[in-house]
């Protein structure tokens, strides 16, 4: 199978370009709010490819496991220098750098989402972070790809979506909704699914897209999530994947690079990735009329890590708020930056990840009267995650919800 390892470490890979310049400082969340030099990239970098030091430290651990997998630093370097996948690459090859192991992956993708989560909350009662983790975390009781006809039933007769692109024949859609959508925001994944009345194919079988494991170093496991993922794509005709989560759509964007170059299964994730388009990138791609009887007085934008950098879309949500809902709303220009969730980083960094909330989200709102029409929208299900957790602790803060929830209100959720 494919080697990141011969990739990444030959001479003159992107890894070994970093000309130590200081860039990056400016950019890497984790060293604006810590200003320790081994916690940025260069300093990274530095300290797992130099010789003369001691590898298997905890300080060495420490500073490895403290990384976002943002990829800010990768995507602004102007030498071309790859930390993120120096560190992906150290967490493949030397299980003493791993926050988890890769079989907790394997055994997820073996055991499937629902047992798999029924093992998390056994495992939680022996491990305080764990538990501390999944305590801030309401799994709903029906999680969406169980209940469609559930949620079907509840959205039936909201309003459809069928003014886009006039004129041209409507794209055959495949809604990928991601763990999170799936088991802790299913009224998300329902609206989503209510835009163009349920006439989209949502396969009941589509698993993790497999960041989790693809940034933790586990790349066998997320090929296979890819894998699964991508038998259960090819029973099904579709021009576009749609995903609500900026995150889940940068990592089928990654799934070529899991596979060797030139093998049938890599064109076949070529073309997924090509295909793929997050609820903000396809407002904007395709012509919609303006929403009317939403009211709402002012409106920020977080833009999450993997919208920014990985799909390279960062006014997309602004810009998707701004056509949807005219001149009638007040929406910020500036979006907020990390939230400092990075998945598996706010279980093993807590305090680094709530000072990164603090800086980047919180602080913003201190100084601001909000009322109840006012909201912070994100297009990340991790971030929403982080959002609403963090902002209930801030006062006066608004609340945290969905692009889609701007579109599709709660009022017109039909109850059943």
């Amino acid at each position: 199978m494919f080697s990141a390892k011969k990739r990444d470490t030959k001479k003159g890979s992107s890894i070994d370009r970093c000309a130590r310049c200081g860039a990056c400082l400016a950019f890497c969340p984790v060293y604006q709010v810590s200003l320790m030099e081994r916690f940025s990239p260069r300093g990274k970098n530095y300290l797992l490819r130099s010789g003369k030091i001691k590898r298997r430290q905890k300080l060495i651990k420490e500073t490895v496991t403290a990384c976002l997998q943002c990829g800010a630093c990768t995507s602004l370097c102007s030498s071309g220098s790859d930390v993120s996948a120096l560190i992906r690459r150290t967490r493949q090859d030397e299980s003493y750098f791993q926050s988890l192991p890769p079989s907790l992956f394997g055994a997820w993708e073996r055991l499937g989402q629902e047992r798999s989560l029924k093992a998390v909350s056994f495992l939680e009662r022996l491990s305080p972070v764990l538990k501390d983790f999944t305590g801030r975390i309401n799994l709903s009781e029906r999680p969406f790809l169980e209940h469609l006809g559930f949620y079907a039933e509840r959205h039936a007769g909201q309003r459809v979506l069928s003014s886009y692109q006039k004129g041209v024949d409507r794209p055959r859609i495949l809604f990928f909704t991601g763990c999170v959508q799936n088991y802790v925001y299913p009224e998300i994944a329902s609206k989503i699914a209510s835009l163009f009345a349920w006439d989209i194919t949502i396969p009941k079988d589509q698993t993790c897209c497999g960041l989790a494991a693809y940034s933790q170093g586990a790349m066998k496991q997320a090929r296979r999530f890819a894998e699964k993922n991508l038998a259960i794509f090819s029973k099904a005709d579709f021009d576009i994947i749609i995903t609500g989560c900026a995150s889940c759509a940068h990592m089928i964007r990654k799934w070529p690079v899991l596979f060797d170059e030139g093998s049938g299964i890599q064109e076949t994730a070529r073309q997924a990735s090509e295909r793929v388009l997050e609820l903000s990138q396809f407002v904007l791609k395709y012509d919609f009329s303006e929403i009317d009887g939403q009211a709402f007085d002012k409106i920020s934008v977080q833009i999450p890590c993997h919208q920014r950098f990985g799909l390279g879309a960062p006014e997309s949500p602004i810009l998707a708020l701004k056509k949807i809902l005219g001149k009638g709303c007040q929406i910020s220009d500036k979006g907020l930056g990390c939230c400092g969730f990075g998945g598996t980083f706010s279980i093993f960094n807590p305090e680094i990840s709530k000072k990164i909330f603090k800086s980047n989200i919180a602080r913003h709102f201190s100084s601001f009267t909000f009322n109840k029409t006012s909201k912070v929208v994100t297009t990340c299900s991790g971030c929403l995650l982080r959002l609403r957790q963090g902002l209930k602790r801030e006062e006066g803060a608004p609340e945290a919800c969905h692009l889609v929830d701007i579109m599709v209100s709660d009022q017109e959720s039909k109850e059943s």
